[in-house]
């Protein structure tokens, strides 16, 4: 998990796999090791957290999806 661009940059030249915050979390609630409730928690801290770049509006758009395929 990286989250330098540059880094990101560098691990895609490398063909490796690369994955943001939220991904690792929704991963991490699939894989049944954070419960939704943790994961909201999680993702609706980093959407109102100013010093992190990942925006509210895509924050609600993941916990939206994740809460339809919890269903």
């Amino acid at each position: 998990m990286l989250d330098d661009e540059v880094a990101r940059t560098e691990a895609r030249r490398l063909k490796l796999r690369v994955q943001g915050t939220l991904g690792c979390l929704v991963d991490a609630h699939r894989r049944s090791l954070l419960s939704f409730d943790q994961v909201d928690v999680l993702i609706r801290e980093i959407g109102a957290r100013p010093d992190i770049w990942i925006s509210a509006k895509l924050c609600q758009k993941v916990l939206e999806s994740l809460a339809a395929h919890s269903r």
